[in-house]
């Protein structure tokens, strides 16, 4: 057993909607860490809407009803749903997770994120510290 502090997956993404890809990525990353928590930090409506602006027609959910599709998503008891990027401007990745670490001072933060976002690590000015922070490589179970 590998368990020696709190583990909490943060898993953020637009959620447009969640699906069940996203559950079963989050139950797998849990149960893979071992993890107390698995939040999911859907990203706020604006950031959501720039991001939908080429497709036709631009589909875009609310954020309300987005932040309730994932919590009835939440039938796991370590899942749960963090809407600290609700209602903000621009998307909040770092803060965001400074924030729960922050609140979970003693817990190991693992950030999930699909492949097709990897190319934005390229655009966070924080970059050297987000990934010596929150980025851990897995190998095995």
């Amino acid at each position: 057993m590998m368990k020696e502090g709190k583990r909490i997956v943060v898993m953020g993404g637009s959620f447009n909607p969640p699906t069940l890809a996203h559950y079963k990525l989050m139950r797998e990353a849990i149960d893979a860490l071992e993890a107390d928590i698995g939040f999911f930090v859907p990203v706020s409506d604006a950031y959501l809407k720039r991001k939908m602006r080429h497709s036709h027609p631009p589909v875009v959910l609310s954020p309300e009803l987005r932040v309730k599709m994932l919590q009835s998503m939440c039938t796991d008891n370590r899942m749960r749903v963090c809407e600290k990027e609700i209602g903000t401007i621009e998307p909040r990745t770092v803060p965001t997770l400074v924030a729960l670490q922050e609140e979970y001072p003693d817990a190991e933060l693992y950030f999930v994120m699909g492949a097709d976002k990897l190319k934005l690590l390229t655009h966070l000015t924080e970059k050297r510290d987000f990934l010596k922070s929150f980025i851990r490589e897995r190998v095995g179970r």
